[in-house]
C-alpha cells in the first residue's frame, strides 16, 4: 500500500508525544487547534488547520467598542504548559488585548481573569465573582467560551444587575446553550463543522500526498448577535 492511504485526524487532541510518533512513521495527519502560532511548528510538513479563536474574541471586542463601551472585562483560559505551548496558547485572552488596543482602550489588569488549567463550573464560578467584586464594575465582559459567558449572567442577576441593561456579556462557540439560556447570549459561532470537512478533504483528497506539501487552513469566527449586548448606560 502507499503510506499515504493511512491517515490520523487528531480532533482535540492534547498529546505532542503523539504527533510525533505519527510523524516519525510518516504517517499523514492534520492538527486542529485554536492557537494562532506564536512559535515554529514542530511538523511542518502536516497540515495544520485552526479556527481563529483569537481573531474572534478581537471581534468581540470590536462590537463591545462600537455599542460605546470603553471599561470591558474578560473571563477565559490563560496560559498552557510549556511542554505543549506549540499547540495550546492563550488564543482567546491575547484577541482580547489585540481587540482593546485597535480600540483604543485601556487593558485593566482587574478586569482580566484568566482560568489556568481545566476549565471546570466551580473555577468560573470563583473568576466571574473576584471580577464582578470590584467597585468600579466593567460595563461589559467578554468570555471565552459560553459556559463562562452565562455564569456571569447568573451572577450578574444575584448581584440585581440586568443584562444588557446593566451589564453587556458575549460568549464564544454559539453552543445550544447560548441560545436557550436568558436572556438569549450573543457570542461568536466557531465554524468547527467547516474545519473538520476541510480536514477531512485535506486527507481524502484524490492524488495527494498529504506529507510532501505543508499547509495551514484558518477558519473565522463569526458574531452572532442576539440580546445580552447593548449600549452602556452613560451613552443613552
Amino acid at each position: 500500500f502507499r503510506p499515504w492511504e493511512q491517515a490520523c485526524l487528531f480532533v482535540a487532541c492534547h498529546s505532542p508525544e503523539s504527533f510525533r510518533s505519527l510523524h516519525d512513521l510518516g504517517v499523514p495527519f492534520v492538527v486542529m487547534t485554536h492557537v494562532r502560532q506564536r512559535r515554529p511548528y514542530p511538523y511542518p510538513n502536516h497540515c495544520r488547520i485552526w479556527v481563529d479563536k483569537a481573531d474572534g474574541t478581537a471581534q468581540a471586542v470590536d462590537h463591545l467598542a462600537k455599542l460605546g463601551h470603553t471599561r470591558i472585562g474578560y473571563v477565559g483560559r490563560g496560559d498552557c504548559d510549556e511542554a505543549d505551548s506549540w499547540l495550546h496558547e492563550q488564543a482567546p485572552h491575547d484577541g482580547f488585548i489585540e481587540g482593546l488596543r485597535r480600540n483604543g482602550l485601556p487593558v485593566v489588569p482587574e478586569y482580566v481573569h484568566q482560568l489556568i488549567g481545566p476549565v471546570v463550573h466551580g473555577r468560573i464560578a470563583d473568576a466571574v465573582r473576584r471580577l464582578m467584586s470590584q467597585e468600579d464594575l466593567p460595563t461589559a465582559i467578554v468570555c471565552g467560551g459560553d459556559h463562562q459567558a452565562i455564569e456571569c449572567i447568573e451572577l450578574a442577576r444575584e448581584r440585581g444587575l440586568r443584562v444588557p441593561d446593566d451589564l453587556s456579556v458575549v460568549g464564544m462557540n454559539d453552543q445550544p446553550e447560548a441560545a436557550a439560556c436568558d436572556p438569549p447570549l450573543t457570542t461568536m459561532r466557531t465554524p468547527s463543522y467547516e474545519a473538520v470537512k476541510s480536514a477531512i478533504h485535506v486527507l481524502t483528497a484524490p492524488g495527494r500526498e498529504p506529507w510532501r506539501e505543508p499547509l495551514e487552513l484558518v477558519h473565522k469566527c463569526e458574531l452572532v448577535v442576539r440580546r445580552t449586548t447593548a449600549p452602556p448606560r452613560e451613552e443613552r
